[in-house]
């Protein structure tokens, strides 16, 4: 399966040792970075999308860190937020028909 994605180019491997701390937080720039070039290459805008109950547990949250990294690169980000205080979906949710 690996030859299948390596062979196009759709899989980029970091080859952070996972012992590294810090691998994670390295990968969220890696990330960022890599749709930033592909959307240069193709001309289009880089979005970055986060689902998250938007509450930072400090300096150590990786979705914050992703956040951040996005912002200070000038794209726009998409947040889902998986906690709110009143059911905001459209459709189905919407009409009542999921229970908790």
């Amino acid at each position: 399966m690996l030859n299948e994605v390596e062979r196009p180019r759709d899989l980029v491997i970091l080859g952070y040792e996972q012992s590294d701390s810090a691998a994670y937080a390295r990968t969220n720039v890696a990330i960022v970075d890599e749709a930033l070039r592909i959307a240069q290459q193709e001309r289009e805008f880089a979005q970055a999308l986060v689902v998250w109950d938007e509450k930072s547990r400090g300096a150590e949250d990786l979705t914050a860190q992703f956040l951040d990294e996005a912002r200070g690169k000038g794209m726009p980000i998409l947040e889902v937020r998986t906690l709110t205080s009143r059911p905001r979906a459209r459709g189905v949710a919407a009409r009542g028909r999921l229970e908790r």
